[in-house]
């Protein structure tokens, strides 16, 4: 089980990871705490995030609108 502060940082590696061009490595970070919160809003920015980095605008697009924007349309983050 994770803390929340654990989840925090594990958000922070993967996108860090994201900037640093480890991209592979992010989504692994990302997938993983999908699994451990579903929900989790930042944990599926940030796997959008890890598409963007590599141009696959499409996939990043699908995952904001279809997961995150389809529960919160205004979430400003997400848009």
């Amino acid at each position: 089980m994770l803390t929340q502060q654990q989840f925090s940082r594990l958000l922070d590696i993967g996108n860090a990871a994201c900037h640093a061009g480890a991209v592979f490595e992010a989504r692994h970070i990302f997938d993983g705490l999908l699994v451990f919160k579903p929900e989790s809003k930042q944990a599926l920015i940030g796997k959008a995030f890890s598409h963007i980095v590599v141009d696959d605008f499409a996939e990043a697009e699908g995952l904001l609108k279809d997961q995150v924007l389809a529960k919160d349309p205004g979430d400003a983050e997400a848009t």
